[in-house]
């Protein structure tokens, strides 16, 4: 996991990481019904993605100024 974004592509990195974290979540579920692995995995993802919601306000907040201050100077 990235620990913070300097771009967007830090940003869809982890999100590529948090789709295949849910899509072994899915098999695991229909393979073998172990809730106990099931639930770790699930609070991996959702740690995951609370990270992700924080860094990528910050990138937006970031590409905003960015956006802004080209603007001001045309």
């Amino acid at each position: 996991m990235t620990r913070s974004y300097e771009n967007l592509d830090d940003l869809q990195g982890d999100l590529r990481k948090l789709s295949t974290l849910i899509n072994v979540i899915e098999q695991k579920v229909f393979e073998t019904p172990d809730i106990d692995e099931v639930g770790h995995l699930l609070w991996i993802a959702r740690d995951l993605a609370e990270q992700i919601v924080t860094n990528s306000e910050d990138v937006c907040s970031s590409q905003n100024i960015v956006k802004q201050s080209r603007q001001k100077a045309n």
